[in-house]
């Protein structure tokens, strides 16, 4: 049986480094450092590395490491080379190691439609809400470039620079939107 395997990269040195210093989440150290949490979520992927010598100073201090240890420059090469993307290939699933097996699988051919389907329909929904309202309910969702992370209300208001119970109101105002029966006709056939 083929199957369709999909292998992403991460900064496990950076996140083992991260533990072991005391700071539990992503947040936290974010917090620490005084920098967005979606910065430390792209350093733990490969999608970016520190570049002001502030905040290596300070990263190198907060996990007691030389920067080289977690950033060696043949990775910082590679990142800036953007050369460091999620590799997708067929392979036979005897030729992955068991513990690997029931993920990383693509969706059947249906399923992948259906979730295009949806996700232009949501896109379409999102044309009837405010700027403001569709970030919240994309980062509370994890929806498009959040795709898989669900923020709180705290985090979402920490990005936006809003207080937790303004985030709630806006979510709230914009799912009401949603729900609209002259709105709800696009997201009602998946249901």
């Amino acid at each position: 049986m083929k199957i369709r395997a999909i292998l992403r990269f991460r900064n496990e040195d950076l996140t083992r480094k991260r533990l072991i210093a005391g700071f539990k989440t992503q947040k936290q150290l974010a917090i620490y450092l005084g920098i967005s949490q979606i910065t430390i979520s792209q350093w733990e992927t490969f999608k970016n590395y520190p570049k002001t010598k502030k905040v290596t100073e300070a990263l190198e201090t907060a996990l007691n490491c030389e920067i080289d240890e977690i950033f060696p420059p043949e990775f910082i090469k590679i990142i800036k080379e953007k050369t460091l993307t999620a590799l997708e290939r067929v392979v036979d699933v005897k030729q992955l190691p068991e513990y690997t097996r029931g993920e990383f699988l693509l969706p059947d051919p249906e399923a992948a439609y259906e979730l295009k389907e949806i996700t232009k329909s949501i896109e379409e929904c999102f044309k009837l809400l405010t700027e403001r309202e569709v970030k919240v309910l994309k980062l509370r969702f994890g929806l498009a470039e959040y795709k898989g992370y669900e923020h709180t209300l705290e985090e979402i208001g920490d990005i936006i620079k809003i207080s937790r119970s303004r985030v709630m109101q806006i979510e709230y105002k914009a799912l009401r939107k949603l729900r609209h029966p002259s709105h709800n006709k696009l997201l009602k056939q998946f249901i």
